[in-house]
């Protein structure tokens, strides 16, 4: 299942997305290094990278970077309206 989805590379199609787009990284993230949200951030229109201090992969509601992703959240929602 990691290697199957670790080997997706969606930088062909990733420009033909047409809606706005949130990218959320986690510094530390050991899974997939922090220039990998930089890259996928990059690559989409309209979109924003949120880079929050965690060293986790997925991130757990009792982490201290948690209250700050669920603000970015709904301050992305409320700009889509």
């Amino acid at each position: 299942f990691v290697e199957a989805f670790g080997g997706i590379d969606v930088t062909d199609v990733v420009s033909s997305v047409s809606a706005p787009s949130l990218v959320i990284h986690c510094r530390g993230d050991i899974r997939l290094p922090l220039e990998g949200g930089r890259q996928l951030a990059a690559l989409l229109p309209d979109s924003r990278l949120v880079i929050l201090d965690s060293a986790d992969h997925l991130l757990l509601e009792d982490e201290p970077a948690w209250p700050r992703f669920l603000a970015e959240i709904n301050a992305f929602m409320a700009e889509l309206g």
